[in-house]
């Protein structure tokens, strides 16, 4: 992902900028500066087409236009970063939550029950961020990147989709149950190695108690990532969006037509460039987990989450 440690302007205004002004966008401002020539033509040479004697209505129109639009964009930003912070976040509590389940789960000693654990809570993570991504990670070009799942976890998925294929019909809620249904599973193997270990007093009823509750932390975090990342956005509500878009464009247009003439096409390329970034911003982070530049890189996670769990399960690092 793409972040700025600096509060150089100059710096934070080039870097990258090719992911805040794509060439859709200028196509977008385009066709906007297209129409608002249109009705600048139409204005001038066109007899019987006269937007003056309704600049009074086109103003008081944009002047509510501009309200609704300020504070639904600003909605919209703000919705959209909040999105990307709480996907952050909640892959930081994952990942301490983990690590604090393996703490309590070394202080045993017993290298069989910590290596059962060990495994279940990697797998368990590694398919969280498998059905975030909805992928089995990106392509290793820094070479620090890791597949989610191995091949044999792959295979197992293949065998429980070609079961459960038989008994639902293919629609996202299919997808979404046979997904959760995985790591139930998971969570149902852990908790049962904490079983098992109980009634062998290899951990006693408090310390069975404390892995259940965190177990319980990790579950839900768990599940808050997968329902970020696969619960699908309402069509109607992106519908609606663009289609104010375009309401408010053609409006500014009209209005620039009247005041500028010839000129309108200048302003409106600018106030249309900015309108169409910022919703490609929104787009960008709104979902926080895949492939793009600006999403988390949860392969590198990861990686580091197995790196910090090797080190906790390991006798040779003591720090005083």
């Amino acid at each position: 992902m793409i972040t700025y440690t600096k509060t150089n302007f100059i710096e934070t205004l080039v870097k990258k900028c090719y992911n805040l002004f794509d060439l859709h966008i200028v196509l977008f401002a385009s066709i906007s500066v297209s129409f608002a020539y249109l009705f600048t033509i139409l204005n001038e040479e066109v007899n019987g087409f006269n937007l003056i004697k309704h600049s009074a209505s086109l103003s008081s129109i944009l002047s509510v236009f501009n309200f609704f639009f300020a504070t639904l964009l600003s909605f919209r930003l703000n919705s959209a970063f909040n999105s990307w912070s709480n996907g952050y976040n909640n892959v930081c509590k994952l990942v301490n939550a983990s690590k604090r389940f393996m703490c309590i789960a070394k202080s045993k000693k017993n290298e069989v029950f910590v290596n059962n654990i060990r495994q279940s809570i990697i797998s368990y993570v590694s398919h969280v961020f498998y059905y975030c991504s909805n992928s089995n990670g990106r392509n290793d070009v820094d070479g620090i990147r890791n597949e989610f799942l191995n091949q044999q976890q792959l295979y197992k998925l293949d065998q429980l989709s070609s079961v459960s294929s038989s008994y639902y019909k293919k629609d996202v809620l299919e997808s979404t149950l046979k997904s959760t249904v995985i790591l139930s599973l998971l969570e149902r193997d852990i908790r049962n190695s904490i079983s098992i270990c109980r009634q062998q007093d290899i951990i006693n009823y408090l310390e069975a108690e404390n892995l259940n509750v965190l177990l319980n932390d990790i579950c839900i975090i768990g599940d808050v990532l997968f329902n970020m990342a696969n619960i699908p956005i309402v069509l109607v509500y992106n519908q609606f969006i663009n289609v104010t878009i375009l309401f408010y464009l053609i409006v500014y247009g009209m209005n620039m037509a009247i005041s500028s003439h010839y000129y309108s096409g200048i302003w409106v390329f600018i106030w249309s460039s900015v309108v169409f970034m910022a919703n490609n911003v929104c787009n960008q982070i709104d979902t926080p987990f895949g492939d793009e530049e600006n999403d988390i890189e949860l392969e590198i996670v990861l990686v580091r989450l197995k790196d910090d769990i090797s080190i906790i399960c390991s006798d040779n690092l003591i720090i005083t």
